[in-house]
């Protein structure tokens, strides 16, 4: 894979992981008023925002004009300079780096799913049975079967029972597992953002509470009941990744508060809620759009779709070579800056590729004292640099 292909990949990447993350920071700071004012299923759906603003950094870039110049190469040579190895990390060993990281962590994911389903007893309605005092769950995506403990008959009442049943039905027709499974990847991808960490957890506790919102919106009057078969679980009773429990490990009290609070709901605050994650899901798409720092793509060079191709005179037609400073380097070292040519003529926004800092404020040197025709509207423009040092 050549060196232009990686930083084209570790690009995309890093636009990924940042639309990610914006969408997580968002969910951080919306889902408890959210989740006051609208109530817990509302604020369940504002998980959408991390993949959609995730999608938004990934979408072509529909704003300037890119132009491509001819590339730039300087020679010299540094005979009295003992050879060196670079001292920046290229593209491939960050992605073997983030690859080692994530393969890591699925792994553990994997053998803590078969460990956990090891040995686990079939009764004769199919459900696997697990350890006496243990809460009730649900396990698996693609055909999930409830986890009922040894004493499930024996701790919960008949009407328990029912609720217990019910809620794990619910996370089945909801594919609330496989949203579970999602996150888990999403996390082994960015395994470096303590956002993904504290996510997981976050997006459990709040699929709980938007099952139970939804459970007790026909029968309200019901939640105190619901609340005793609650208090009969397990806390510390975990599961795997593509699995629920009745009762997971956030905090109890705030569960049984949400029973009362999605008792007393209104219609219109949920509607409101609803309207508040629509309006939020589009901003946020918008917003990564908006924020993006560039996105190359070939689609995009030569001025964008009916229009002619720019060339170099047409735009800059007096460039400026870099001054390169004298460096302990040996070998040959490649660099794209892309930058924007305001209306005015002016070099703005100048970004150059990772590498060694002295080409790096070179090139941003030179690029600054280019003189550029002034034109209707600005153009985005993509320039090579390679240096031979020998």
């Amino acid at each position: 894979m050549s060196t232009e292909t990686l930083d084209a990949l570790v690009r995309t990447l890093w636009q990924a992981h940042l639309g990610l993350s914006l969408g997580l920071v968002a969910v951080a700071l919306l889902r408890r008023p959210v989740r006051r004012l609208a109530g817990a299923q509302e604020a369940y759906a504002l998980w959408l925002l991390p993949l959609l603003c995730l999608a938004g950094a990934l979408m072509p870039d529909a704003g300037l004009p890119r132009l491509a110049l001819d590339p730039v190469i300087w020679s010299g040579a540094v005979s009295a300079l003992p050879s060196t190895p670079l001292a920046t990390a290229g593209p491939s060993v960050w992605l073997l780096a983030w690859g080692l990281g994530a393969a890591g962590l699925l792994l553990v994911q994997t053998l803590r799913h078969r460990r956990f389903v090891k040995g686990l007893p079939v009764d004769a309605g199919r459900c696997l049975r697990t350890p006496r005092g243990s809460s009730p769950g649900l396990l698996g995506v693609w055909r999930p079967r409830l986890l009922l403990p040894m004493d499930f008959e024996e701790r919960f009442s008949a009407q328990e029972q029912q609720w217990i049943r019910a809620h794990e039905t619910l996370h089945a027709r909801r594919q609330d597992n496989a949203v579970r499974l999602l996150a888990a990847l999403l996390q082994a991808g960015a395994w470096f953002n303590p956002l993904l960490w504290w996510a997981v957890p976050a997006l459990r506790h709040d699929q709980e509470l938007a099952c139970d919102a939804t459970l007790l919106r026909s029968r309200p009057e019901q939640w105190r009941g619901y609340a005793r078969a609650l208090l009969k679980s397990d806390v510390q009773f975990a599961v795997p990744i593509a699995a629920s429990a009745w009762q997971p490990t956030h905090p109890l009290k705030e569960r049984i508060d949400m029973l009362k609070t999605a008792a007393s709901l209104s219609l219109w605050r949920r509607r409101a809620g609803r309207l508040t994650v629509c309006a939020l899901a589009v901003l946020a798409a918008g917003a990564v759009q908006a924020l993006r720092a560039e996105q190359a793509t070939p689609a995009a060079k030569g001025g964008g779709q009916g229009k002619a191709p720019l060339t170099a005179s047409a735009i800059c037609p007096t460039m400026v070579r870099p001054d390169v400073p004298v460096v302990n380097l040996l070998g040959t070292f490649k660099f794209k800056a892309t930058y924007e040519v305001d209306a005015q003529g002016h070099p703005v926004n100048v970004r150059v590729s990772d590498g060694e800092p002295a080409f790096q404020n070179a090139i941003r040197q030179a690029i600054s004292q280019y003189r550029c025709k002034a034109r209707p509207g600005s153009v985005e423009v993509e320039q090579h640099f390679e240096f031979r040092i020998d």
